[in-house]
Order: C-alpha cells, then structure tokens, then sequence
C-alpha cells in the first residue's frame, strides 16, 4: 500500500540530487555516496514535504475515510470488509498514516525547515506553518489524543484532542501574520501548490481555522452547538478560500510517478472499490448531474448511465445491477492528471452556510448555499427547516470527492444517513470514529494512552465525549450508523 508513496517522491529525487552530482569529480564528491545524502537543504526539504501532502491525503490509509462515508464503496478483497466495517483493520493499518505524519514529509521535516531558514523568511514560515497545522488538525481527527507539544522526542507524552486543536488554531494565526508580512524574505524554490502566492496561502489557513473550529463546535449531545466557535468560524470563512481557483490540490499530470495516486491504486487492485451509489445518487438528487463526468465514466451495460455501488458490494442498491453490467468507472482511471482539492471553495463555503444556520441566521445560509450553487450552474434551492442544513451537507458532500471531511461530517452530524453496509458485522455495526494508534507507536512509547482490547474492528473506533454519538439526525429520524457504537 505504501508503494504509490515511495512512487510518487521518487519522480522528484532526480531533481533534488542533480545539483550534488555536477561536481562528482572535485572534493566531496569524490568520497561520497550521493545516493546517500547525509543532510538536505531547506529546498528539497521542501519539496519533499509537499509531495509527502500529495501522497498522505491521496492514498492509504486515508481512503478508508472516504469508505466510511459512502463516498467511495469497498467491494473486493479487502476492501470489501473495510467497507463493511467486519475486519482487517488494525492497530497494523495507521501505521503509514502515522509515520507520515511525524516522519520525513511530515511534521520533522516541517520543524527542520523552519529552525533552518532565517527568521526574516516569513513568507516560508507561514506556508509550512499552514501545512504543520493541515497534518496535525488531522491527526486530532483521526486519533484523538495525539503526540504535540513534546512531539519527535524519543517516547513523547500525548495531548488530549481539544489541546491539539487548540495548539492549531494559535499556529494558523501565526501563519496568517507570517503571510502577511511587508517582507516575505526569501521563498522555496518550488511551490507546487501557489507558487508561493501569500494570499492564496492565508485563504488557505483561514479554511482550515474554519474547519477545525467546526470540529469542535459540538458539544456532548445530539444537536448543541457552540454560539461562539460558530461565530469563529464565520469569521474565518469569510476570509477563507475566496473562489474554485483558489482550492488546495495536489499537481499531476500523465507522467509516470507524477500522477494521481488513485490511478495507480486502480491500476494495482482494480476492482477493489467501486463508485459509490450514495455519491452519486447525491449528485444526481442536487439537480448537478453535470459533475458525474468529472468524477465517474458511464457504465457499459444496457443503460449506459451513471451507477453506483453500495457500501460492501458491487451491486447497486436501487437499480440491482452490478460491475458485470453497468455499474459505473471512475474517471481517473482514463485520466491519471486528475486533480481533487484537499480543502476547497465549496467546502469553505459550506463551512460558513452551516455556521450561519446554526447560529440561527438562516436566510443568510440560504444565500450563501445558493450564490455557491450559481458559481457551479446549479440552480438555487428553497430549503425549509431541517433541509437547509441537510442541503448545505448535501453540496460539500458531492463536491467533497475523495475527500475525508464527509466523514468527519458524518460524524458529527449522521449525514448523509445512509444504510448500513452489506455483510456488516452485526457485532460492530457503526461507522468508525477514530484509526487505533499505530501499533509501531503502541510497541515503542509506554505513553500511549491504553488501548482497548478486542478483534477488529477495534474497539477504539468509539465516539469520544466531544463527539458524542448521535441517536437521530434531525430529532426524530434514527441515525442508522451511530445507534449501536459504545
């Protein structure tokens, strides 16, 4: 699983080594392996962190995210359990995600670079800041209580999940004074997301202070919102990614080791997952048909239209056909240049409809879910009562593809209340609420807060007190995959 990363980095080592090599015959490069770099500068530093984002948030285990909310479906081997909640993974399984996190790309990496760069590079600071915030916000999400404030010492104590978040928040203020300096200083070399536009970088980090603040805006029990993180994350919306143009997305194109990573996932295990029928089925019920064909290639079968499958299978829930048929492709496996914001207009925009109808000002969200819609060739809604904001979750949910923030949605609000998978263990019927720690971390850090014991899926997919599980949806209607979590 960890291939497609290794695969992806490599295409840059060539890059990053070509200038250790024009003097291979005078001094150093007569003794040294250039094959075996002892020190890196803050520039290939740089370009390895960016490319490490790419592969982290386009590949395994983070998929398993998008299964669990229905976005993508899990339908042979092991996916197919994955999919279906019953097995296969394992403390075993975050051990990529982990390592990715805190290792090289990740957070060490990100820490070397700003102790190495002077402290008038502000414009430098600010983007790795921004990209510290984006890998530790995540961890939060997906972990809980993670290593921060003592992290990459040898056996580091952990942070609850709130001091994480909030140890996020002050980062990304950081970041967004940084960007906005007079001055920037010197910048990377190569900045493949904004070549090094601080504006777009600053959109970015108000984004993510919006979707962090959204994690932690709900407070134990179904509905309870607080007003005022709701009013931060109006705040920070507003401010936040200003246009479709702006969206944070990996760069790939149709070379060999520079393509979207899902494409060489479906080139090694095709047949592993599937479209997803909820997915489009949510496309197709927001009146935006229109963007199946990004995503999806119509199925061969007699009805030539765009399928779905259900979560655990290969057969679509409603028409009944399966893969053999007409279920449809995805279109990056025609298409490996295919590009999906890992944090994006929509969702920004969504993040402030949702804030707005929240803190009561529904005729606001209402405007800002249809003003959203207009920029997309949709046609505006008339959403009452509970549907503005089922239709609000709806928009971020189809534009949100291969994307884990429907999960974090789910979890927090049961959207899209969807049926429980096919072969789901009847033992462990719920979505996921969390990855194990890493069980590399369990084996080396006595400070790993106790795991519990059990057969997967492990126990430690349990709603946390933050994030208390929700029994309905809207008040009355029972939220299928929440009911029976510990």
């Amino acid at each position: 699983m960890t291939k497609t990363s290794k695969i992806a980095l490599a295409a840059l080592v060539p890059v990053m080594l070509l200038a250790a090599c024009s003097d291979f015959l005078k001094g150093p490069g007569i003794s040294n392996n250039p094959n075996q770099p002892t020190s890196a500068t803050p520039d290939q530093l740089w370009v390895g962190v960016e490319v490490a984002v790419m592969a982290q948030y386009e590949n395994y285990p983070l998929m398993l995210f998008m299964t669990w909310a229905q976005g993508i479906a899990g339908s042979n081997r092991q996916w197919q359990t994955y999919g279906a909640y019953t097995a296969g993974t394992t403390a075993g399984t975050a051990n990529g995600a982990w390592d990715q996190t805190y290792g090289p790309g990740g957070l060490r990496d990100l820490r070397q670079i700003r102790s190495t760069i002077p402290a008038t590079d502000s414009g430098w600071a600010g983007e790795a800041q921004v990209l510290e915030a984006l890998y530790m916000g995540t961890a939060a999400d997906i972990w809980g209580s993670v290593p921060y404030s003592d992290a990459l010492t040898p056996q580091p104590t952990y942070d609850t999940q709130a001091t994480v978040y909030s140890h996020v928040q002050s980062l990304l203020d950081s970041a967004i004074i940084n960007l906005s300096a007079t001055n920037a200083g010197t910048l990377p070399i190569a900045d493949f997301f904004y070549t090094n536009d601080a504006p777009s970088w600053k959109h970015l980090a108000y984004t993510l202070k919006a979707r962090f603040l959204m994690h932690t805006a709900k407070t134990p029990g179904d509905t309870t919102y607080s007003n005022a993180i709701l009013t931060s994350v109006i705040s920070a919306a507003t401010l936040g990614i200003q246009s479709s143009a702006g969206d944070f997305k990996p760069l790939h194109n149709n070379q060999p080791g520079q393509q979207n990573l899902f494409y060489s996932f479906q080139f090694s295990r095709a047949g592993d997952v599937e479209p997803a029928a909820t997915h489009i089925n949510l496309v197709k019920q927001a009146g935006e048909a229109g963007l199946l064909p990004t995503y999806y290639v119509p199925g061969v079968g007699a009805s030539g239209s765009y399928f779905g499958a259900a979560a655990g299978s290969n057969v679509d829930p409603v028409a009944g056909i399966s893969n053999q048929d007409s279920i449809s492709t995805f279109e990056v496996t025609t298409d490996p240049s295919a590009e999906w914001p890992f944090a994006s207009y929509a969702e920004n925009q969504m993040l402030l409809a949702e804030a707005q109808y929240r803190t009561g000002a529904t005729g606001a969200a209402i405007t800002t879910l249809n003003n959203y819609r207009a920029t997309v060739g949709a046609s505006a809604l008339a959403p009452t009562t509970w549907h503005i904001l089922e239709d609000i979750l709806r928009e971020k949910f189809v534009h949100s593809f291969f994307n884990m923030e429907p999960w974090n949605d789910y979890v927090r609000t049961c959207y899209p209340n969807t049926p429980q998978p096919i072969g789901v263990n009847p033992t462990a019927n719920y979505v996921p609420a969390r990855l194990p720690v890493a069980d590399d971390e369990q084996s080396s850090n006595p400070n790993v807060p106790a795991q519990p014991a059990g057969n997967p899926p492990n126990p430690n997919f349990t709603y946390p007190a933050s994030l208390a599980k929700r029994t309905t949806i809207d008040g009355t209607t029972a939220c299928i995959g929440q009911q029976t979590s510990p």
